[in-house]
């Protein structure tokens, strides 16, 4: 799948801010749709300041959860960053699906025969020892969540390990 094809470019256009929420596995097709209605219904009364908040969402590989907000009329604040964490983590509880683990490095090798690309979630210093011993291959896609705009997104999320943050355990 390439990023490009992730969001319509209807729904998300410029640089809207993006927010990741990478679960450590893949997400069962009953949890897609229970978690995709929670997202939906959340993102519909999501509000900053009482301003209303225009945002979609994508669950990318069976296991990402993307928000993006458009910013242009009113802001994500703080307080409307921690009702969308609120809400999240509860999902996270609900499902056991590790999205606030930061020591978790998701990865793929692309299979262009696949019509979905599986992903690997790898313990971050397990992932630093497999790329130096490289029996994770320099082609793999590092998966990047420190963009925070679209074009960043689309830019860097999914980059080969020689042009990615990991590049540094080579």
């Amino acid at each position: 799948m390439e990023v490009q094809e992730i969001f319509n470019e209807n729904e998300v256009v410029g640089d809207y801010r993006i927010l990741y929420y990478p679960a450590s596995r893949r997400l069962t097709p009953a949890e897609t749709l229970q978690i995709t209605q929670r997202v939906f219904d959340f993102l519909a009364g999501w509000k900053a300041h009482g301003t209303p908040l225009q945002a979609s969402f994508k669950i990318l590989f069976h296991q990402i959860i993307i928000i993006a907000v458009d910013e242009e009329e009113a802001s994500a604040s703080g307080c409307s960053i921690d009702a969308l964490n609120a809400m999240m983590q509860d999902l996270d509880q609900r499902f056991m699906l590790g999205l606030f683990d930061r020591m978790k490095v998701l990865y793929f090798i692309e299979n262009p025969e696949a019509e979905d690309q599986e992903i690997v979630c790898e313990n971050r210093l397990n992932m630093k020892a497999k790329i130096q011993s490289r029996s994770i291959p320099i082609s793999a896609k590092i998966l990047d969540f420190s963009g925070s705009t679209y074009s960043e997104f689309l830019s860097k999320f999914a980059l080969p390990v020689p042009q990615s943050w990991a590049a540094q355990w080579l």
